[in-house]
């Protein structure tokens, strides 16, 4: 069971890649929390992660603006 919020953009898109049969980046690292209307927000301390995923020198696969982005747009995406 997660607890955590900023997890649900990287199940989401590990189910979208299943769904897709494309695969996601190795080095790839996704965080973010997703609304129920599908959009995606900044989690909390999303810099610390950011910077987290610089040291293990991951790609963070959405970047955020001041807008929230959809999820839908983000598995087109894909």
């Amino acid at each position: 069971r997660l607890k955590d919020p900023g997890v649900d953009l990287a199940v989401a898109l590990a189910i979208a890649s299943s769904f897709k049969q494309k695969p996601i980046a190795q080095n790839a690292v996704a965080f973010g929390e997703i609304t129920l209307a599908g959009e995606i927000r900044q989690p909390n301390q999303h810099k610390k992660r950011e910077q987290e995923a610089k040291t293990w020198t991951l790609t963070p696969q959405v970047a955020f603006n001041e807008k929230p982005t959809s999820l839908l747009k983000v598995v087109d995406e894909m």
